[in-house]
């Protein structure tokens, strides 16, 4: 199956809030698994703009990811969907 091809634009730092709160309390991934979002999660963003700025992208990278893999530990907690992003 081919990934669709899709443009997330980067929200403002101003926005990275308000968006994050839209995925509070889960979604729900591309393989019908909840990924859950707090705000102790949102506070690792703070020290960082550039990942302030693709708040936006969460909700596609989990819903239509570039490749889906699995680390090494067994445990699901560490199940993780990546994206590339562009520079």
């Amino acid at each position: 199956m081919r990934k669709r091809k899709s443009i997330v634009p980067l929200n403002s730092v101003d926005e990275a809030f308000e968006k994050y709160c839209e995925l509070m309390p889960d979604i729900t991934d591309v393989r019908g698994e909840r990924v859950n979002f707090d705000l102790g999660s949102y506070t690792h963003l703070l020290d960082d703009e550039d990942r302030l700025r693709r708040i936006g992208w969460i909700r596609e990278t989990l819903g239509n990811p570039e490749e889906i893999r699995r680390d090494f530990v067994k445990d699901p907690w560490f199940a993780q969907i990546s994206c590339v992003f562009p520079n």
